[in-house]
This record gives structure tokens, C-alpha cells and sequence, in this order.
């Protein structure tokens, strides 16, 4: 009994809510009603002032001028150096000393670091160097020998005999300090490749060990890049690749502080499309003499194609269709309006070129949506 008592309760209170939410929905539905015929109602209103002349716009006008047209592919990629050198140990070993921390600069040569020396190939190289010495000691005496035998020699068959054995025990010396020193050689090699020198001048970069790590073989230690010039890896779509070739110009944004543009060029444009990107490689350099701009950025930028110069510029907004023809409204000097035809071509979805139809200095309205009529009065208001 209790159950059902508890089971009664809840179907009411289900019922009361989904009540409760329909007249919700009711209400919001009937206030955004009335605000729209509100909103109708004011169109109407000054629709009807419009026609009367009651009623004066106030439209944001445009001078026109000779500019500037271009058309920008853009895109966002990294920044990083054109130059740069990995140094990659040839041994493995723990760091002794740093010589150098990431943004120093360095020349080509200099040490950067050095690491603990295999203690084998130190007694190694000692063996051999006192290796070295006795075997030119003996070099040294069997020559000796061989030019007193040389001054002593009185032509007998013994003597012969011994001049060639001799000869023999001198090329052998030579041999041995020829070896003496080749394998020296070798050691002292191997022993170099502990000290870690810079293979070119550049900043340090990417320098993440500390002194008392290992240092792998093979891995890479540190980057040296030569920022002077800036690369940017990036690819295109067949349809943007048509567009783009070799030293087109490239604007990046926000690349400098205070410098909202840096100025590149393209320097490479694949033809074999990335299988994994589906898009064409294409590469852009950009000159960094001063090394102000800092690389491992994203930025954003554009490929400049389809640039004109002294051309008139409009934003798109500012056209309008009529009859099956383009129109702008302009503003003559009594502040009324003037619909002009023009012949246009479109640059983005943002401007257009005006090729017929609108001269320097002519007024025209930015938007185009207004519906107004020949002759209209209006104030014009923040003019640009």
C-alpha cells in the first residue's frame, strides 16, 4: 500500500514538471514572437519614413582611390633556420664540462663540450707512445750500424751478405715506428671524439644535457642554427599550387615586435604531391640579418598572387545585383544618392576590383544592402 502511495506521488510530480516545462517553452516561444514583430514593425516604420523623406540615413561612405590589389594564399606554419647542423657524438659517455648554454654563439671549431675519455684508450695510447720511442731507438741504431758497415765494406761475398741483412732490419725498423705512429694516430683520433667541437659558427640550440649526463652515440647533442635566413616548409592544395611559383612574394604577420610584416619569397615548388598530406611542398625563405626574428614559431602568412597595382579597391560589400547587373551607390556633393553600374572583378570574398564605372574620388556606400533609392538624401558618417 505504501508502494503505491510513493509510486502515485512520483507520476505527479513527472506530470507537474513536464507541465511546468511546455509552459516554459510557451513563453520563450511567444517573448522571441513579439520581439520580432516588434522588430518588424520598427523596418516597416522607417521603410515608410524613407519613402516619405521623413526619414534620413545615416551610411558609412568610402573614398575611392588608385591602390594596391593582391591576393594572399594563406597559411600558418613554423618558422625555424634555414641553416642548421645537428652534432651527433660518435661515443657514448657522461658530459665533463659545458662549455656553452642554448642562444651563445659559436664558431666553427670551437669546443662546446667535453666528456669523460675511455680510460682504456689512455693506457692504450701510453703503450703505443712508449712504443714509439724504443722503436726509434732501434731505428736510430740500426741505421747507425748500417752506415758504419757502408764505410767498413771491402767488397767480400760476407760482406754483401750482411749489407743485405741490413737492409732488411732497417726497413723493419722503419716499419715499426711507421706502426708506432699510425696507431698512435688512430688513438689519438678516437680519444678527439670525447671533446665535442661546433662543425659551424651559429647559435646553440637545443642544448637539453647537463653536466654528469650520458651522452648517447649516434643521438643528436645539440642544434647550431644560422638564422640569417628563415625557412618555412608548408604544402598546398592542387588548386592553391596552380597558383603559386618560384620568388613570389610572401608576407608573414606578427613576425617582429613591432614589425606587424616581414617580407619573404618562395624559393621551391614541388610538383609530386605528399601522400600523407595530399598537398604540393613548398618552401619560402625570408632574410633575417639582424636575427631579430626569433625562430620555432607559428605564424600566419600569405603567398602574394594576382597582384595589381593603381587600381580602385571596394569591399565586396559595397556591390549589389539589380536586374541582372552590378550597382554601387555613391554620394554626389548635395549628399544624395546615385546608383552607378560598374564592372568589377573579384578579388576575395572580401574586396573587388572596379574596372568600369567608378573614378578617383568618387564617394561610394560600403554596404550595398540598404535598398536605396535615386536621389535619396543621407548623412553620411564615418567616412573612411
Amino acid at each position: 500500500m505504501k508502494y503505491l502511495k510513493l509510486a502515485s506521488n512520483s507520476k505527479k510530480k513527472k506530470f507537474f514538471f513536464v507541465i511546468g516545462g511546455m509552459v516554459i517553452i510557451i513563453l520563450v516561444v511567444g517573448l522571441f514572437a513579439q520581439a520580432q514583430a516588434k522588430k518588424e514593425s520598427q523596418i516597416a516604420d522607417k521603410v515608410k519614413e524613407l519613402k516619405s523623406g521623413q526619414y534620413i540615413p545615416r551610411i558609412k561612405t568610402q573614398k575611392a582611390v588608385l591602390t594596391e590589389s593582391k591576393e594572399l594564399i594563406k597559411f600558418s606554419a613554423i618558422m625555424d633556420a634555414a641553416d642548421k647542423v645537428e652534432v651527433i657524438p660518435e661515443v657514448s659517455a657522461k658530459a665533463m664540462s659545458l662549455l656553452v648554454g642554448n642562444g651563445d654563439v659559436v664558431k666553427k671549431g670551437q669546443t662546446i663540450a667535453y666528456l669523460k675519455k675511455d680510460s682504456g684508450l689512455i693506457a692504450n695510447l701510453r703503450a703505443a707512445e712508449s712504443g714509439l720511442t724504443i722503436a726509434k731507438e732501434i731505428e736510430v741504431g740500426t741505421e747507425r750500424l748500417y752506415k758504419q758497415l757502408k764505410r767498413d765494406a771491402d767488397g767480400t761475398s760476407g760482406e754483401k751478405a750482411s749489407k743485405r741483412q741490413y737492409d732488411l732490419s732497417v726497413e723493419t725498423a722503419n716499419s715499426n715506428v711507421k706502426a708506432s705512429k699510425d696507431k698512435i694516430a688512430y688513438l689519438e683520433a678516437n680519444l678527439a671524439k670525447y671533446t665535442i667541437v661546433a662543425p659551424a659558427s651559429g647559435v646553440i640550440n637545443n642544448l637539453t644535457a647537463t653536466v654528469g649526463d650520458t651522452i648517447s652515440a649516434g643521438k643528436v647533442f645539440v642544434s647550431i642554427v644560422n638564422d640569417k635566413n628563415i625557412e618555412i616548409k608548408t604544402g598546398f592544395s592542387s588548386t592553391e599550387i596552380s597558383k603559386i611559383s618560384v620568388e613570389q612574394e610572401v608576407e608573414v604577420e606578427n613576425c617582429l615586435e613591432g614589425k606587424s610584416i616581414c617580407k619573404g619569397k618562395v624559393i621551391s615548388v614541388g610538383t609530386v604531391m605528399d601522400s600523407a598530406s595530399k598537398k604540393f611542398p613548398v618552401e619560402i625563405e625570408i632574410e633575417n640579418i639582424d636575427q631579430r626574428i626569433k625562430t620555432g614559431i607559428v605564424v600566419h602568412a600569405g603567398i602574394v598572387v594576382n597582384k595589381k597595382e593603381e587600381v580602385i579597391v571596394v569591399p565586396s560589400t559595397a556591390l549589389f545585383e539589380k536586374d541582372g547587373e552590378m550597382f554601387i551607390y555613391l554620394v554626389n556633393n548635395e549628399q544624395k544618392v546615385n546608383l552607378r553600374k560598374v564592372k568589377f572583378e573579384k578579388v576575395t570574398n572580401e574586396i573587388s576590383i572596379i574596372t568600369d564605372g567608378l573614378a578617383v574620388d568618387d564617394k561610394f556606400i560600403v554596404d550595398g544592402k540598404y535598398e536605396l533609392e535615386e536621389g535619396l538624401a543621407v548623412e553620411t558618417i564615418g567616412s573612411l
